[in-house]
């Protein structure tokens, strides 16, 4: 499946008119490329929402992520936009269990459909896969796939450097948090996603489901899905490669010659 990263309604129509996207996921930085002001934010999400029927539309929450109630409050208030607004919660890495009650509690109190966001890392998203059983609507949580590369190399680089007693100031273990060093599982986001899809085979899980997002290019969406991924978040653009092969323009270019030859055949 997949979820066209966008919230340019013209962008949406095109696509949803071929038949190939399930959902739409939007971001505070998508936003801002796409153009949207805070006057046409609500009317963007309503009309995107009214395009996809009842498909998911992810908006994400900007609320103050060390505040429970200011994030739930601002859910509420997106929820009532459309009935297929699915809220995007970003995982809080320095504050975590912020994060995740408000994924808790909107699953569970509120009913709603949530995706959890912003992750790089297999333990990332097991607590916040966690934090969603049991809910009654599909929920998603999300690994940003080229960003987990860059993830998984800046923390070796930090443990290298650790074991060498060398003094680094460093966003990825800050002081007295006990990370250690990354398990095997994180070097590769295939690793995660194939550990991802196999946890969320089991009970309690029924209703969440592992998106891969942050892709770079056609070759990413292809290697996500061919290690089960059960959706990937792709821009317009990279949609768009992912019908390109430079074998295929030759062969067509040969069929239409042949055809052409065939034309002048007495």
């Amino acid at each position: 499946m997949f979820f066209l990263d966008s919230s340019d309604l013209e962008v949406v129509k095109k696509w949803n008119a071929i038949g190939v996207i399930d959902g739409v996921t939007t971001n505070p930085q998508i936003m801002l490329d796409n153009g949207v002001s805070p006057a046409s934010y609500r009317q963007t999400i309503r009309d995107i929402c009214a395009e996809m029927g009842t498909r998911s539309v992810s908006v994400e929450l900007t609320a103050d992520r060390n505040s429970v109630e200011k994030q739930i409050e601002e859910a509420l208030d997106l929820s009532q936009i459309a009935d297929n607004v699915t809220i995007k919660v970003p995982f809080n890495p320095m504050n975590p269990e912020k994060g995740l009650e408000v994924m808790h509690r909107l699953v569970r109190e509120q009913h709603m459909s949530v995706n959890a966001t912003v992750m790089m890392n297999f333990e990332q998203l097991a607590l916040a896969a966690a934090a969603m059983r049991g809910g009654e609507r599909r929920s998603f949580v999300s690994l940003f796939w080229g960003r987990a590369i860059e993830d998984w190399a800046a923390r070796r680089e930090w443990g290298e450097r650790k074991r060498k007693n060398e003094r680094i100031d460093n966003p990825w273990a800050p002081e007295g948090m006990r990370i250690g060093d990354s398990p095997t599982v994180n070097s590769d986001p295939a690793l995660i996603t194939r550990a991802m899809v196999k946890r969320l085979s089991g009970a309690g899980y029924a209703h969440v489901d592992l998106i891969v997002g942050s892709v770079r290019d056609a070759s990413m969406v292809g290697h996500a899905l061919d290690v089960g991924a059960h959706i990937v978040t792709v821009p317009a653009d990279i949609l768009a490669a992912m019908g390109y092969s430079p074998r295929a323009v030759q062969t067509l270019a040969q069929f239409d010659k042949a055809w052409e030859d065939l034309q002048r055949r007495k």
